[in-house]
């Protein structure tokens, strides 16, 4: 059963078949069974963000562990959020789109870490750097691996302890009509590297400030 969450009265969660139910529901205009345990403001924001909807984002979070899926929906006053982590369950929220940009932040969980400067590179390729990202465990073990392995030439961090920060990838891609928008980043070494676009065959050294920069890069340009 799709659960309301207590804390907040814009978002729930549900397994991935009540949530595709719930969306197909609403979308087709139809009465939703599944959202009388919904609070109704919040089915009604849902249902009018998804007939208003003009733009779509979407996130992945990986690391070695696993890996979560964050799709956003944008229309002029809200976004609606589905993200599916490590669980059976799903959640689904609604956000200001004013407040879009926090929200991938917090999604992207960019850390304060010592800053890695831009000459220094760690070389991979668009298949590598996809794989991280794989269902597969089998292609994103090896992927992490190699990742892993092309990070040692990183210099060491000054602080003791920032190298044995576990690393996690995020890329977010901005669809478009006119074609999509992608940035991705690596934290290797406890320590920030970007590549912008799909097809970035480097790595490059960042900070904080940088990494949270340049993956929000394609929600302000046409290109990505």
């Amino acid at each position: 059963m799709l659960t309301a969450d207590p804390a907040s009265p814009r978002a729930a969660t549900g397994t991935r078949m009540e949530v595709d139910q719930l969306l197909a529901d609403l979308s087709a205009g139809r009465a939703a069974p599944s959202a009388t345990s919904l609070p109704e403001t919040f089915v009604q924001t849902v249902s009018e963000t998804l007939a208003a909807t003009s733009g779509q984002v979407e996130v992945e979070v990986a690391d070695p562990l696993g890996r979560s899926a964050h799709c956003l929906l944008l229309s002029r006053a809200d976004t609606l959020r589905r993200s599916r982590g490590f669980t059976e369950r799903e959640e689904l929220a609604v956000h200001p789109t004013s407040a879009l940009p926090g929200v991938l932040l917090r999604l992207a969980a960019i850390a304060p870490t010592e800053p890695l400067p831009a000459e220094v590179t760690v070389t991979t390729t668009p298949q590598e750097l996809a794989d991280l990202f794989a269902a597969d465990s089998t292609r994103s073990v090896a992927a992490w691996a190699r990742v892993t392995e092309a990070g040692g030439v990183l210099p060491p961090a000054a602080q003791d302890g920032i190298d044995q920060a576990p690393p996690r990838a995020v890329r977010l891609v901005r669809r478009r009509t006119n074609g999509d928008g992608a940035a991705a980043l690596l934290l290797l070494r406890g320590r920030y590297l970007v590549a912008e676009g799909t097809d970035a065959t480097t790595l490059r050294g960042t900070t904080p400030t940088g990494a949270a920069r340049a993956l929000l890069r394609p929600l302000l340009t046409e290109s990505g």
